[in-house]
């Protein structure tokens, strides 16, 4: 406990960032979905991390949540009256 203590402490007011796995998996989901399009002109590279922007999936996923937040709340508060 002591050690995790230690690292929150460190990490306290730095931006949070993702690394290993996580990156991976988002490159992942780029190349095995459709929910956004290869960079114009990388669409056949390899490594997959020159053929996706991981900021247009970034802002797709935030738009998109946002969308759906607001119709749910919008579904809760018809529902509710």
């Amino acid at each position: 406990m002591k050690s995790i203590d230690r690292t929150q402490k460190r990490k306290s007011g730095k931006q949070p960032t993702v690394n290993g796995a996580v990156v991976f998996l988002l490159y992942w989901i780029c190349d095995h979905t459709t929910i956004i399009k290869p960079v114009e002109g990388n669409e056949k590279r390899l490594p997959i991390a020159v053929k996706w922007d991981l900021a247009v999936l970034h802002e797709k996923i935030y738009k998109e949540a946002n969308e759906n937040l607001k119709d749910i709340i919008a579904k809760l508060l018809l529902n509710r009256y």
